[in-house]
């Protein structure tokens, strides 16, 4: 059976595959045995880029705090009538509510209530019972500080004006017609002439809980009942009540499974982590090798760094006395601190335990440190510090000042290999891994033996690198083992997981496997975060850069902005223009357009293959031909020049100044040589997709990855995962984006992304890593030492292709390449009613009221709902129907009339600050006014209330289903009228099919339903007698039209569509139940590999 090698391209919304077949004799390949493209959705709001989960899981917490809240309210209403404190009778308990409850809750601390008072005054503690503090949950939250002032700003005030409980404090503000709810204000004046932020005041549970005490005790003395503990107890126990927050849970050790992992915040766990990060150091000084610190330097710094919260670079270089000239060269150029013990320091504070916390023994630390990061109630741990270690106020706030500072989770090691990871780190100047190889653990994908017959969840594979699960046999597999949190990649390993079971069912299992995984598939939340805060400013900065070519005669391309980019590095000299690095004479910018200057590689691109901006500079193009193929050091490091360049260099970045260094091409070679570099890739991620991969083969099959020489041999492990340098590099040398019409090149970067509305490109870049072979890099550098130029568009025009014929092998399979599209029928199915799950959003989140009145044809009800005041535009004043209030719309029409912009909401504010009368006599009106009712034309699904009556609506946003049924006399239909006149439709929304008594709609008792489409379903359609066409089900709204796209079509599909076809050629096919019919179109079901399951058309036309 002839060998095969997979490659595969995943990205964060799609994988590109393809299986090449070799021979011993063509290491590289001689035919695509097969390809394809598998695309989905990657989880995420695509606007935002938040994970769907979050906006879902913030409204399942609205539930169920509502939830909470009803049974918590019906329990205490309960035990409230059960002891004659509230009245049985329903009617009477409403009348009850005419009752000012502040002012109940005033009296009760003076006077008799009657029973029923005291429980309207108890239930009216349960409406708004105060927030209580949680710890854990401050920590995660940025503006925790808002409610804590608010809170101490109510304590000021109800000390100021003499209140002895929350509630007589809120009758004292009601009475001087001051608001009584929390209110979060912007920018408020607080009398004494000062902005107020934030909140006014925040009640906090424990207010409620002593005015219950308060209340309790006043009136006990007149009702018999409230004498009984027991009665009290249970009254508290529901008032009061909070459910503690889960706890995260660590799971097994990376190197001894028997152990749990320790949290981050364990002093062993910290220690070990500042002893990496301080061992990662390396001191270098330009033109010079970097080195590693001594162990007495190593020390120093250690002993600094414990005592205080972070250092900078600088006073660290001073500490251990580095020499002028020498830095640190791990220090990065966006830090220019490195972070110390900052929990050490604190509590090492002379006015907490000063030297008797580096005395204590890290048990003794450790119940302290855990008592701060599990405790939630503030409460509970002021008690303890107090009672414990006899702390004042000011001691406390220190400590949990510092413990916000505690790192969350938990790391990979348990106690025992934590210890002796550090007792290596602490005996020589060594890095983690270095430390773990000599403690002779090995990797789990080298410790795996036996192989998979298929790739089973990733959980089971990658246990050691993601949150655990409950190890129940019985639970589904995303539970029983666990789930990596972020979405994007989770979906990625589960399509990766399909897709390769499939290929080894088809084809067998490859003989070797290789991946280049996205940028952006390898990015946390931070850094996804942070990399589009970064192209956001590279934004700004090429408008700046656009500018100033401009102004210099230049183009505003993108290498011309890379030139300026280069040229800004450089040493600043006189009237602007910068220092040449390898001559020191001057570079104007004049010089980067007129040819003068030109782009050099520093280590030469033909030896390393590094195309990185780090490894690039401006030069004059005379000190360029000099140098030609050499380092900065072999072409000039015994010269008198060195001297001169090294003091060039100084303001470069440390990734560019070791490059100057003379031992900078052993360092790459020591690195396992630039074919090693290309052909491994470092990051979790990558290790992580290697290891999982790796479970299909024994481990005799992955020893080859340990073999050092292998490389050498040009024998590549069963599983490597690379970096994709040179992707776009053999692209463009080989021009395959030419095979497809919507596939270009940027003009810039070696491995820049391509521009392509045509999904089939990602199947172009996977076959690119299927030959990624060390055959084929020790070609490209063959072929780079023939040709006589350091240009690298020019460099590889001449590379022999993989075989002959892999161009046109590549072409032939992609034309006729299908796309295989995941589809979402999850919670779409019937009788998910039943079972609770949904499929997404059943309807809008606006409520809206119905009015009694209609439009004006009778058809649409008027609906009413609330909007807030600054969503108000010009237009609503001038509809007299709009405005629920005709005096509101009156007093809008006053102040507002005839503006826009920036004046009309201006005078909007102005109305909400002041209020409006109609003249002097009358009082102020709508002062304070955050909200309108205003009324709208509009179908909605109807709510109903436990007694059938509907008393609210919601506005359905979303169509599950496109149904499409032929009637007796041949026509496809998806509207018609039923026997009493109503119009009936097929297109099914959200909301209805979740319902479980929802019957869909039938046009006849004969009729036969043809389709039934959802989202992304793909049909083969035939169009005026021409070939098969498979396309995708873009959208279909509730009138019957259905817009359908091709397969492979990719894109902003909409801004396309609305391009003139000279511009864009694609266009929306858009259909209707008939067009359907016309165009055969039958629903075909497509496998992760693109196969087509046609069944053929339902009917002849």
């Amino acid at each position: 059976m002839m060998p095969t090698r997979l490659g595969l391209d995943i990205g964060t919304h799609s994988i590109g595959w393809c299986l090449i077949g070799f021979q011993p004799d063509k290491p590289l390949g001689d035919r695509i045995i097969a390809s394809g493209v598998r695309i989905f959705a990657d989880g995420r709001d695509p606007k935002s880029g938040a994970p769907l989960a979050v906006e879902r899981r913030i409204a399942r917490a609205a539930r169920r705090r509502r939830d909470r809240y009803l049974g918590r309210r019906d329990a205490l209403l309960n035990i409230l009538v059960q002891n004659g404190l509230m009245s049985p009778d329903k009617d009477e308990a409403k009348a009850l509510a005419d009752f000012d409850p502040y002012v109940l809750r005033r009296r009760a601390l003076d006077e008799r209530l009657e029973p029923y008072e005291v429980g309207r005054a108890l239930f009216h503690l349960n409406q708004r019972r105060g927030f209580r503090s949680n710890r854990k949950a401050e920590r995660a939250q940025d503006d925790d500080g808002k409610i804590h002032i608010g809170a101490v700003r109510l304590d000021e005030a109800m000390a100021k004006a003499g209140a002895r409980t929350l509630g007589e404090y809120l009758a004292m503000r009601r009475a001087l017609g001051q608001p009584v709810r929390v209110r979060l204000h912007d920018d408020k004046d607080d009398g004494s002439g000062h902005a107020l932020k934030g909140y006014e005041f925040y009640p906090q549970r424990h207010h409620i809980a002593e005015e219950f005490d308060a209340i309790w005790s006043s009136q006990a003395r007149y009702h018999p009942q409230m004498r009984k503990d027991s009665l009290r107890d249970a009254l508290q126990r529901v008032l009061l009540f909070q459910r503690p927050l889960k706890s995260e849970m660590g799971g097994a050790c990376e190197f001894v499974a028997e152990e749990m992992r320790l949290a981050k915040a364990h002093p062993t766990y910290q220690q070990l982590q500042l002893f990496a990060a301080v061992n990662r150091l390396r001191v270098s000084a330009p033109g010079q090798s970097p080195r590693r610190l001594s162990i007495q330097e190593r020390d120093q710094i250690i002993a600094r760094l414990k005592t205080v919260k972070s250092s900078s670079f600088t006073a660290l270089a001073k500490l251990i006395g580095l020499e002028p000239g020498q830095s640190f060269d791990r220090a990065p150029d966006s830090r220019s601190k490195m972070a110390g013990d900052a929990l050490h320091a604190a509590m090492s504070h002379s006015s907490l335990f000063a030297d008797g916390w580096i005395a204590f023994d890290h048990d003794k630390r450790w119940t302290l440190i855990e008592r701060l990061l599990r405790e939630e109630d503030p409460h509970k741990l002021r008690q303890f510090l107090q009672q414990q270690y006899g702390f004042d106020d000011n001691q406390i706030s220190r400590i949990e000042k510092a413990a916000r500072l505690l790192p969350q989770g938990y790391g990979r090691t348990g106690p025992s290999a934590t210890a002796q990871i550090l007792t290596a780190l602490k005996r020589d100047v060594i890095g983690y891994d270095e430390a773990v190889t000599q403690l002779g653990w090995e990797r789990a994908i080298d410790a795996q033996g036996d192989s998979r017959p298929h790739l089973p969840y990733y959980g089971d594979i990658l246990a050691h690198h993601i949150p655990p699960g409950t190890h129940d046999h019985a639970d589904p597999p995303e539970k029983r083992w666990g789930r990596i949190n972020n979405p994007t990649i989770h979906i990625s390993l589960r399509q990766l997981e399909k897709l390769i079971n499939q290929i080894i069912a088809v084809h067998g299992r490859p003989d070797s496997i290789t991946v280049e995984l996205a940028r952006e598939l390898k990015l946390s939340e931070r850094e996804r975060d942070a990399y589009r805060g970064k192209l956001r400013n590279k934004s700004v900065t090429a408008r700046k850069q656009a500018a100033i070519l401009r102004q210099n005669g230049a183009d505003d391309t993108a290498r011309n902005r890379m030139l300026l980019r280069l040229w800004e590095r450089l040493k600043p000299g006189e009237n602007g223009a910068r220092y040449c690095p390898y001559c020191g004479n001057m570079i104007t910018m004049k010089m980067l357009f007129n040819g003068t200057a030109v782009v050099d590689h520093i280590l030469p691109y033909s030896r390393t293959l590094d195309d990185s901006s780090a490894n690039m500079t401006v030069v004059h193009r005379d000190c360029d031909d000099e140098k030609a193929r050499r380092s900065p050091w072999e072409a000039w490091g015994n010269s008198e020049r060195w001297e001169r360049i090294t003091k060039q260099i100084e303001q470069l970045p440390a990734a560019q100044q070791w490059r100057f260094a003379p031992d900078a091409m052993d360092r790459i070679e020591a690195q396992g040589g630039f074919v090693r570099r290309q052909l491994y890739d470092t990051h979790h991620l990558a290790e992580a997709v290697r290891t999982y991969l790796g479970s299909l083969y024994a481990k005799e099959e992955k020893d080859l990855a340990a073999d050092t020489h292998s490389v050498a041999k040009q024998v590549m492990p069963p599983v490597s995962v690379i970096p994709g340098y040179l992707t776009g590099t053999l692209r463009k040398a080989w021009k395959l984006c030419d095979l497809l019409p919507g596939c270009k090149e940027t003009d810039i970067g070696d491995n820049s992304p391509i521009e392509s509305t045509d999904h089939r490109h990602h199947a172009i870049n996977a076959a690119i890593v299927s030959v990624t072979t060390p055959a084929m890099l020790y070609e490209m550098v063959n072929c780079a030492a023939a040709r006589q130029t350091n240009d690298v568009t020019q460099m590889f025009d001449r590379l022999p292709l993989p075989w002959m014929e892999f161009r046109d092998h590549l072409s032939a399979t992609l034309a006729t390449m299908v796309i295989s599209h995941k589809p979402d029928h999850a919670g779409k199915k019937r009788g998910n009613a039943r079972s609770g799950s949904t499929s997404g959003q059943l309807h809008n989140d606006t409520a809206y009221g119905f009015t009694g009145r209609h439009s004006e044809d009778g058809k649409t009800p008027i609906m009413v709902h609330r909007i807030p005041l600054t969503q108000l535009r010009p237009a609503d004043l001038v509809n007299s129907q709009r405005i629920a209030d005709p005096m509101l719309l009156e007093a809008l029409r006053d102040v507002a009339g005839g503006l826009d912009g920036k004046a009309f909401d201006a005078a909007l504010q102005e109305l909400s600050a002041k209020g409006w009368c109609r003249d002097e006599r009358e009082p102020l009106l709508f002062k304070g006014l955050k909200h309108i009712r205003v009324h709208e034309p509009l179908k909605v699904i109807p709510v109903s209330d436990r007694q059938g009556r509907i008393y609210k609506g919601f506005k359905g946003n979303s169509n599950a289903r496109y149904d499409v049924w032929r009637l007796p006399n041949g026509r496809w239909v998806t509207k018609w009228k039923d026997r009493k006149g109503e119009q009936q439709s097929s297109i099914i929304s959200t909301f209805n099919l979740h319902q479980s008594d929802y019957e869909p709609p039938r046009p006849h008792p004969a009729a036969k339903k043809m389709l039934s489409l959802q989202q992304n379903d793909l049909l083969a359609i035939e169009r005026d007698d021409g070939p098969v066409e498979i396309v995708r089900v873009v959208k279909f709204t509730a009138n019957g039209a259905i817009t359908l796209a091709h397969h492979n079509e990719a894109g902003p599909l909409k801004a396309r569509d609305a391009k003139p076809e000279g511009v864009d050629p694609f266009k929306y096919i858009n259909a209707s139940a008939m067009a359907c019919k016309k165009m055969r179109a039958r629903q075909v079901r497509i496998d992760p590999l693109g196969r087509v399951f046609d069944p053929g058309p339902r009917e002849e036309v």
